[in-house]
């Protein structure tokens, strides 16, 4: 991420950083220290205290960019550094959940500042990544999965259905992300393309149909594949889901428990 966001936040963007600072999870000075003391070395940057706890509270309630947002504001700290950075705290973070996760049942938690705090990461092209990676493993294997319509041929000419169902599924995972299926099409020759949209990034499952795309994509938004299909719609994840009537409700609901498991794993 760190090439893709080298210009300044727009408007638009730094109202959606201030609407979303509501999603803040307070640190008490113990937890903020905890953490520190997990990560010798980690937060020994020059960032005030206050600055870090804010920031740390932001990726906490799973809100990366607004977080990335306040320590470039208030420190010298570039805006591409500070969002590389923060990827690697949501990394230390996931680790000190997982710890706590490990206890026996019944076990005293490592530190009891850390018990209550519920991590609610957000997407970054790490974690997207990965999402994709799992989806294509997914979407490749055996039945039930390859005889929902056009899938079989997955990732030919299932764009369209491998989409509404991920979307779905990350729309669950990464729950205080704004989640769209994007239709694109070109009019003049009636072609049509479809991708996820997570939070201004673009996952696209079904990329590698296209010889310019080895593998699935993942990057910031725009999707290169937008000069080819220049025409864009954004669907909810659910009304994709209800565009593709020859699933019926109880086939849909067990394919997309079964895909949010796998990008759970």
């Amino acid at each position: 991420m760190v090439g893709a966001m080298g210009k300044p936040p727009t408007a638009q963007v730094l109202s959606q950083l201030a609407a979303n600072a509501v999603k803040r999870h307070p640190l008490t000075p113990p937890r903020f220290a905890y953490l520190k003391q997990q990560t010798p070395g980690f937060f020994q940057h020059d960032v005030p205290d206050t600055i870090l706890r804010e920031a740390l509270e932001l990726v906490i309630g799973g809100d990366n960019m607004a977080a990335a947002f306040v320590l470039s504001r208030g420190t010298p700290m570039p805006l591409d550094n500070a969002v590389d950075w923060l990827m690697n705290v949501e990394k230390v973070l996931i680790e000190i959940l997982e710890k706590a996760k490990s206890q026996p049942s019944g076990a005293q938690m490592p530190n009891p500042n850390m018990s209550n705090v519920r991590l609610e990461l957000g997407p970054s092209l790490t974690s997207l990544q990965s999402d994709a990676s799992k989806a294509r493993a997914f979407f490749s294997r055996g039945e039930p999965v390859n005889s929902l319509p056009f899938v079989h041929s997955f990732p030919r000419s299932s764009c369209e259905v491998v989409s509404a169902f991920l979307a779905t599924a990350l729309q669950n995972k990464y729950i205080r992300s704004t989640v769209a299926v994007v239709m694109a099409y070109k009019r003049a020759s009636n072609e049509w393309h479809f991708w996820v949209d997570v939070d201004g990034f673009v996952v696209d499952a079904t990329a590698h149909q296209f010889p310019e795309h080895e593998h699935p994509l993942v990057c910031v938004g725009p999707s290169p594949l937008a000069a080819r299909f220049p025409d864009i719609e954004h669907l909810q994840p659910e009304a994709a889901l209800r565009r593709i009537a020859a699933i019926d409700l109880g086939l849909k609901q067990s394919i997309v428990a079964s895909l949010e498991r796998e990008l759970a794993a």
